[in-house]
């Protein structure tokens, strides 16, 4: 079965008969899903079953954000799952999920910014930090390298991979006077749910242009 079969018969587990395009994804396997049922996106990934009730679960929690947040929210199959196993050309096993689709352009592909765009960025990643007040699930402590309590750690394991001298003599002696001033001050320090990675690539824009 060629890579067109293949997305059709995962396709088949939500009853969709669309198209398909690939999308770029960092962890992911992402598509672009467009048919007469809408538009979604397609996620095949390694992760397991657990990690994707949890992304769920923080997407239908930021949905209810005030403001002009939106996200695609999950979309179950056609027996009431969230996700579905599939098996790679390799033999690998994987597992689909979708998303409905969110129209907008990469704030990275974007053109001018209009003045006070990134204000508004920060505000709108602000309320979801806030949507995320308090949020409790059993998926969430895990050995995740973008947690920020464990940013030191991952940093000092890739160092070594600097080549160039110089520069790793610079990262090593910022990392150490970062060391030195959160010594014995973590404990102390709040914890809580944020999006982390909100950059211009993870971030959806629409743009406007002006009336000629």
């Amino acid at each position: 079965m060629g890579p067109e079969g293949a997305i059709s018969l995962v396709l088949s587990h939500w009853g969709l008969d669309c198209t398909a395009t690939v999308l770029p994804g960092d962890r992911d396997l992402n598509f672009h899903v467009i048919g007469t049922e809408g538009a979604f996106v397609l996620k095949v990934t390694e992760a397991c079953e657990s990690e994707i009730e949890l992304s769920a679960a923080a997407l239908e929690r930021l949905a209810g954000s005030s403001g002009a947040l939106a996200v695609g929210l999950p979309l179950a199959t056609l027996d009431d799952q969230l996700s579905c196993k599939v098996l790679a050309l390799d033999g690998r096993s994987h597992r689909a999920w979708m998303v409905r689709w969110v129209d907008g352009v990469p704030l990275a592909h974007a053109g001018p910014r209009a003045p006070g765009l990134l204000c508004e960025l920060g505000q709108e990643l602000g309320k979801a930090r806030m949507r995320l007040e308090g949020w409790v699930h059993d998926g969430l402590d895990r050995g995740l390298k973008w947690d920020l309590r464990r940013g030191l750690g991952v940093a000092w394991a890739y160092e070594s991979q600097i080549e160039n001298s110089i520069d790793r003599r610079l990262i090593r002696e910022t990392l150490a006077g970062v060391s030195l001033v959160l010594d014995g001050r973590m404990e102390g320090l709040r914890v809580g749910v944020i999006h982390g990675d909100g950059n211009d690539h993870n971030l959806l824009v629409k743009e406007t242009f002006p009336a000629r």
